[in-house]
């Protein structure tokens, strides 16, 4: 499973492909909600790369992995933490 890119990461490609690509080729009455949806994708991609958020997702891994270290603040021991998680789902584990 690939765990790359991250929330944040697809947020800020979702903001430029529509300030790029999109906002050019639409309409002059169009475009304002374009821009407005590129400004909500930039407000969120800044809350989920807040610590708060990397807070919170480590709580729910350590919930979810209790007989796993819990996942530090490095974001390479996140990824190995979600893959561990994604590969358990996979096996089932998760299923009752």
């Amino acid at each position: 499973m690939k765990v790359e890119p991250g929330a944040a990461d697809l947020l800020g490609i979702a903001r430029e492909t529509i300030l790029s690509q999109l906002v050019p080729a639409l309409p002059e009455g169009a475009r304002y909600a374009a821009l407005m949806a590129a400004n909500a994708l930039a407000i969120a991609a800044r809350e989920i790369a807040s610590p708060a958020h990397e807070a919170a997702e480590r709580g729910r891994l350590a919930a979810l992995l209790p007989d796993r270290t819990p996942a530090g603040e490095d974001a390479a021991d996140r990824r190995a933490a979600t893959a561990l998680l994604a590969a358990r789902v996979r096996e089932g584990r998760f299923d009752d």
